[in-house]
């Protein structure tokens, strides 16, 4: 399972009751599927996907998007523009 050569990723969630300070939360680990990923991305390239963006900020607020991270309240994706 963990062996050399191994691709794991590791995602956090949080349940939506728990958002904020003391929230309880999930680290797991996950191995991608060719498949699956193929699927995704087909529902990415048809635009039935969907990513909510809380804030869009500019690179010299790099440390504020990171503490507002940290926060909790945040609701959606922070995006760093690098234009």
């Amino acid at each position: 399972m963990w062996g050399v050569g191994a691709r794991w990723r590791s995602a956090s969630t949080i349940a939506s009751e728990g958002r904020g300070a003391g929230g309880r939360g999930h680290h797991v680990f996950t191995q991608p599927v060719p498949e699956d990923l193929a699927a995704l991305a087909a529902v990415a390239h048809a635009g039935r996907l969907t990513v909510h963006v809380d804030r869009v900020l500019p690179p010299a607020e790099a440390v504020d998007a990171l503490r507002l991270s940290q926060t909790g309240r945040v609701r959606g994706k922070i995006v760093l523009d690098i234009g």
